[in-house]
């Protein structure tokens, strides 16, 4: 029977299209020498389907293994810690459940199942579910253990992830692991697969083989998914386009299809790239390095560079590019596209569009902002806030960059009319100088600003209307100072001139001061009002998400699992379809043999009777023949008899002569 393709969930060896990875064989080796290792890679590079291929080949060899899946938690740390203990406890039979903190419940349940007989391997799939609360520990406490086991535990640790996504203390515990590091499909084991396929006899294999491995670049899961669509597509046409139009549904863009949606696995890579928690820097530099990728370079990278290392990385993590080792230097690596498939799905369209969402100059100090509790450290000024206007004439903001702009704005409105005030406060004290100066001479003029000066400076610069006014009371008790009559006189009759002047400014600035307040209070309440309504509006927003992730979620799962059970009653069907054919021509080619037969058999009857009236014939004939035999016979005896009786007449005769002989014959004397 042939091999059938599956994408999505694990390969089964033996019934699925299976495609031998030198990988798989490395994982097993080491597994069996009591080591432990990391399998870290991204989506659907066939990880999973890896750890079970090595669960059974190692059960095969009487080993002893457990393999444990963790789930996306929707709990809290304390019960998917419980969930997690109680998990790996039933999966290596250990029927007590201890009890203390998560290491020495975690410490309990190895110690037990390594005190059987057998050594133990533990495969630990989907590790990105613990999250960095969890992970340091669980991974710590198992790494302890494997250590002290002296090879008698074999660990394996599987997960959609980097080391630095699990947390400072799981990544410095997991960077002393060796990755395997699952690599594409080579030409050549992809050409053997098809050769088992459903495929085989009704395409050019060698030919299919070449574009698949143009198109999908040698990722299994892309691979397995091209396979499926070429063989539930459309038979007629060239090798190529069968494969552009197999290419085109996985894309999105063929008229035909109902949906318009590209394969799962494209739509989370793009997602994935939106969501990962990375620098502005360190994106920016990686959307540099896939530029260049698209532009036809082969970029080398130098591992001992932090920021190409990681810029690399998270292209190789969201599945953009592949890291190919330079033979004869460990430091060095090169990054290469992955297939038409991949360059299509995320081409120049999709990265300008992520290099425009990064020039968004007031995302991050908005969020900054925001996370400060609004502190007004965090607001723009001068320039930066001219720019941002200008900005803003030009793009739509966000909610969120909405309120940090309107109250940057807010900000500088208060600051001016603040900086007015001081400039009002500085006038008058320089006026009230110049006065104090008209009625003392220049020296004492000198002393005398400088003791005004003092008695007039507050402990801390002040701006405000109250502060204007302790000043000139301030003054108006240094009028002591001035002892002759008439130059406290006309100190006096100028300070009234700078009250009265002051006062009539006060006003003008209180009514400008209190437009500008009931500006502020309007502009404060309707940032409330759209903060609120933001607010409300994120929270809706993350309920709703919620809501609709976990039901995404159920539904995915379902779908998944629905899905499986199609796939599986399809390839059912598909292979009682096959099996039908081929018994039916199998009935056909019986028929037509017995047609042929019973043919020949009809000539041969023919012959047959043809022969057995020409035996007739012949028996006829040889019938009158024995007839003519019998009657010559009689005729034969008859002339026999009558020569027998002529016989015996001539010898009658010849003796009747010898006696007439005999008698005239004359006696002699």
């Amino acid at each position: 029977m042939a091999a059938r393709f599956v994408a999505g969930r694990p390969v089964r060896v033996g019934r699925d299209l299976f495609v031998p990875r030198p990988e798989i064989a490395a994982l097993i080796d080491a597994l069996r020498k009591g080591h432990a290792c990391t399998v870290f890679g991204p989506a659907r590079l066939g990880k999973t389907s890896t750890l079970l291929l090595a669960q059974e080949e190692l059960e095969r060899e009487g080993r002893r293994v457990g393999y444990l899946k963790l789930h996306e938690r929707e709990v809290s740390d304390a019960e998917h810690a419980n969930n997690i203990v109680q998990q790996l406890a039933t999966e290596l039979q250990i029927p007590d459940r201890p009890s203390g903190d998560l290491r020495a419940r975690l410490t309990a349940v190895l110690a037990a199942a390594l005190a059987a007989p057998k050594p133990l391997v533990l495969l630990i799939d989907e590790i990105n579910f613990l999250g960095p609360q969890l992970a340091g520990d669980v991974l710590g406490t198992l790494l302890d253990v494997c250590e002290r086991a002296g090879g008698r535990l074999a660990v394996a640790l599987a997960g959609m992830c980097r080391p630095s996504d699990l947390g400072p203390a799981a990544a410095s515990a997991l960077a002393l692991l060796p990755n395997v590091d699952l690599r594409d499909l080579d030409p050549a084991g992809m050409r053997a697969a098809l050769e088992q396929s459903e495929l085989q006899g009704t395409i050019d294999i060698p030919v299919l083989a070449d574009r698949l491995g143009e198109w999908t670049g040698g990722h299994p899961y892309l691979f397995q998914r091209l396979c499926e669509a070429i063989a539930r597509g459309d038979r007629e046409g060239s090798v190529d386009q069968r494969v552009h139009a197999a290419a085109q549904n996985l894309l999105g863009r063929n008229k035909a299809q109902k949906s318009k949606d590209a394969d799962p696995l494209l739509s989370f890579m793009r997602d994935q790239m939106e969501q990962l928690h990375a620098a502005p820097a360190q994106r920016a530099q990686a959307l540099s390095l896939y530029r260049r990728l698209l532009d036809g370079e082969l970029p080398v990278i130098d591992a001992r560079d932090a920021a190409q290392r990681e810029a690399a990385e998270l292209l190789w993590f969201v599945g953009l590019a592949r890291r190919v080792p330079i033979e004869g230097d460990a430091s060095r690596l090169r990054l290469q596209l992955r297939g038409r498939l991949i360059q299509e799905a995320f081409d120049r369209r999709w990265l300008d569009r992520e290099e425009a969402l990064l020039e968004r100059p007031f995302r991050d100090v908005s969020r900054e902002w925001l996370a400060s509790g609004r502190s007004p450290r965090h607001l723009l000024r001068g320039d930066a806030l001219a720019r941002a206007r200008q900005w803003l004439a030009a793009n739509e903001a966000t909610l969120e960059e909405q309120a940090f702009l309107d109250a940057s704005e807010l900000a500088v409105r208060t600051r001016r009319l603040r900086v007015a005030l001081l400039a009002t406060a500085s006038t008058v004290i320089v006026s009230l100088v110049a006065v104090v100066g008209l009625s003392v001479t220049s020296a004492e003029r000198e002393q005398r600003i400088r003791d005004l000066e003092a008695q007039l400076a507050p402990v801390e610069p002040r701006g405000d209307v109250q502060g204007i006014e302790d000043q000139l009371a301030a003054l108006r008790s240094a009028i002591g100072q001035v002892t002759e009559p008439q130059e406290r006189e006309a100190f006096e009759a100028h300070i009234s001139r700078i009250e009265g002047e002051f006062e009539l400014y006060v006003r003008g600035t209180d009514a400008h001061a209190q437009t500008i307040i009931e500006e502020r209070e309007a502009l404060r309440r309707d940032l409330a009002v759209r903060t609120q309504q933001r607010d409300d509006a994120l929270r809706d927003l993350a309920t709703h998400t919620e809501e609709a992730y976990r039901a995404l979620t159920t539904r995915t799962r379902e779908r998944d699992d629905a899905r499986d059970a199609l796939a599986s009653r399809t390839h059912e069907r598909d292979d009682a379809r096959r099996d039908l054919t081929t018994r039916t021509a199998e009935r056909d080619e019986a028929l037509a043999t017995l047609a042929t037969r019973t043919q020949e058999c009809a000539q041969a009857f023919a012959a047959l009777t043809t022969r057995i009236q020409e035996r007739d014939q012949a028996s006829a004939a040889l019938t009158s023949c024995t007839r003519e035999r019998d009657q010559a016979r009689t005729e034969r005896d008859q002339a026999n008899a009558g020569l027998a009786l002529r016989t015996q007449e001539r010898d009658q005769a010849r003796a009747a002569l010898a006696t007439c002989e005999q008698e005239l014959r004359p006696e002699r004397p």
